[in-house]
């Protein structure tokens, strides 16, 4: 009975004291989990190895949709991108799994590990459409051809020289502000005075009245 109790004693310390392998984390890692494309689009996707190595297998649930270049890719501590294209309107699912051979550099095997892309392709949105250019509104732009004829016909009429008259009655030709002459006809309203019959009837009632004193001179002295 102590033999046995001593035996037991000795395999719990044996299995107590034995050393552990303890495995490190690894894998690999997506640069995306999700990715919105349009038609005729490319993007890429990018496999980072993280403490891992080995043999990542890439597939699409619909390549008429999205396509993938490669299928099948090595990595080693390293990074490694993989071009998806966008094929026609939809949503699928891209599929990033670890082969057989895949395994941490602490001899894990990850044999199976499997992570997902959802890539949707949508339809591109409508281009905007140019808006036309209105032309502006000038507000010293007279819409009435009427007023503006007639506030012309008024500036017209302030902007003339007043003409002067001259002694015989007549207009003198004058200049405009607007660079135009003419020759003015004789007033309608004034009246012309000759200064020579004037002269004239004066010098004949002097000539009576000298007549009249030597007339009545000499029959003062006869």
């Amino acid at each position: 009975m102590k033999k046995l109790i001593k035996t037991i004693f000795i395999a719990a310390l044996m299995v107590l004291f034995m050393p552990h392998k303890t495995f490190a984390a690894g894998g690999f890692n997506l640069s995306a989990s999700s990715i919105t494309m349009h038609p005729g689009e490319s993007t890429t996707l990018m496999i980072t190895a993280d403490n891992s190595a080995g043999k990542i297998n890439i597939a699409s649930s619909d390549p008429s949709v999205v396509s993938i270049n490669p299928s099948v890719i090595f990595l080693d501590l390293n990074s490694e991108p993989i071009t998806l294209s966008a094929n026609a309107l939809g949503s699928v699912t891209i599929s990033v799994e670890a082969s057989s051979n895949f395994a941490t550099y602490d001899e894990e095997v990850l044999a199976g590990v499997t992570k997902t892309v959802t890539v949707n392709v949508v339809e591109l949105p409508p281009a905007p459409t140019p808006s036309t250019p209105t032309a502006p509104v000038n507000a010293s732009t007279n819409t009435n051809p009427e007023a503006s004829l007639e506030s012309k016909t008024d500036s017209a009429v302030d902007t003339e020289t007043v003409m002067p008259i001259s002694t015989d009655g007549t207009q003198e030709s004058v200049s405009l502000e607007n660079s135009s002459s003419y020759e003015a006809s004789p007033s309608t309203n004034s009246i012309a005075i000759d200064p020579l019959p004037v002269v004239s009837i004066i010098a004949i009632v002097e000539g009576c009245a000298l007549a009249i004193i030597a007339v009545l001179h000499f029959s003062h002295r006869s």
